[in-house]
């Protein structure tokens, strides 16, 4: 598999887990955050760093989700990007 194929491959799971946390959201916008760990207070201060996952850590709650979804979102760049640079785009 090169590295374009692997690029979509990672971008349409990335597509279907986002898409199944939108439908659980849709159903019960409580229940879908509750799911995600996500507190209406930290929720926004999350998004402004990637490192939102130690706003979790220091109040004592999960961050595994938050932080691996980062670092999910660091590979798709890293992989994003060695696909460009072997195809010559970049």
């Amino acid at each position: 598999m090169d590295l374009t194929s692997a690029t979509s491959a990672k971008a349409w799971a990335g597509v279907a887990v986002l898409g199944g946390v939108v439908a659980m959201g849709l159903r019960d916008r409580v229940a879908g955050l509750g799911f995600l760990t996500h507190r209406f207070g930290v929720t926004s201060d999350r998004n402004l760093a990637l490192a939102g996952a130690a706003l979790y850590a220091r109040s004592g709650e999960l961050y595994m989700k938050h932080l691996s979804s980062g670092g999910a979102a660091l590979g798709a760049f890293a992989l994003c990007v060695a696909a460009l640079k072997t195809n010559g785009a970049a």
